[in-house]
């Protein structure tokens, strides 16, 4: 596992992230783990998809002043 600093992956994300394609890389941020990138097989992908379509979905009512507030900014 490749481990790299916050700052070393804001600043080539690009990189990092064809690098997860194929090998798991630990985030740290200060000297501590604060993230891990890593490769997805078609087989978690499928069930993160099927995941994905079971999430609760909700309306928002737009003629709430409030919401349209928040909606605007």
């Amino acid at each position: 596992m490749r481990t790299i600093t916050a700052t070393e992956f804001k600043n080539n994300l690009g990189k990092y992230l064809d690098l997860s394609k194929n090998e798991e890389i630990l985030i740290t941020k200060y000297g501590k783990p604060i993230s891990r990138l890593t490769p997805i097989n078609s087989d978690s992908w499928d069930d993160f998809v099927n995941e994905w379509d079971n999430v609760p979905r909700f309306e928002v009512d737009e003629s709430d002043p409030r919401i349209a507030q928040i909606l605007r900014k």
